[in-house]
């Protein structure tokens, strides 16, 4: 090869190197932006599964405490119920039997009034701990629902974690490609120099070579004579 088709050769391959290198550049950005995500991600992820640990947590709670109401709420029906038996099936505690045992109609006021009141009671005590148990029921289902969105919540930050790892190896990957094509360049480059110094060399060896030495003239021949007399300097 002449030097010059060296030389161009090297011009080629350097621009190929200095678009490797802007490309690697740009990988690189790219690199911290995805570690960037990356990390922001890995802290909504922390938070995330510390609300969920704590709503599964107040979850497991609410079905105890739901679990208590709902037998506080059918022992209390057990007690209404036993009571208004033993009301109706004792002569002595029936209601009608007693009102009529009343010696007076004030008797018969104060008698009526107690039962109404023992009815009353026994009533709003029922009622209480039913409310009691409805309010914790919907806190339960409450708490069920939102255990459950924080779980997708998570389930999703985790794809888009994967995707991000995958995203970061594929960009790594790339970049380790860019730089080992960018090596064999200069691998290149490196033997075009050799080269290319080698036919610099050659070529001063031999203008060294013929630098003072006269060039062979052969004798004149021809019709015209020889125009001068003297050394001949060219062979033009």
């Amino acid at each position: 090869r002449t030097l010059t088709n060296v030389q161009k050769k090297k011009g080629q391959i350097k621009q190929q190197i200095r678009s490797k290198q802007k490309q690697a550049k740009k990988v690189i950005v790219d690199i911290g932006v995805v570690d960037s995500r990356l990390s922001d991600l890995e802290g909504k992820l922390d938070l995330t599964t510390d609300r969920l640990a704590a709503g599964k947590k107040e979850q497991a709670r609410l079905k105890i405490d739901l679990q208590i109401a709902t037998k506080r709420l059918a022992d209390r029906h057990r007690q209404v119920l036993s009571r208004l038996k033993s009301i109706f099936m004792k002569t002595d505690e029936n209601p009608v039997v007693a009102l009529l045992r009343s010696k007076n109609l004030g008797d018969l006021a104060t008698r009526k009034a107690i039962m109404e009141r023992i009815a009353q009671h026994d009533r709003e005590m029922f009622e209480d701990v039913r409310r009691l148990r409805a309010t914790i029921e919907l806190k339960k289902r409450r708490q069920d629902a939102l255990v459950g969105e924080i779980a997708q919540l998570k389930q999703s930050q985790q794809s888009q974690q994967g995707e991000l790892k995958i995203v970061r190896q594929e960009k790594k990957q790339y970049l380790g490609q860019l730089s080992q094509e960018a090596n064999e360049l200069r691998k290149q480059l490196d033997e075009l120099e050799a080269e290319s110094r080698s036919i610099a060399a050659q070529i001063r060896a031999y203008q060294a070579r013929n630098r003072g030495t006269p060039l062979e003239v052969k004798p004149h021949k021809g019709a015209l004579l020889q125009p001068v007399s003297g050394p001949i300097t060219s062979g033009f």
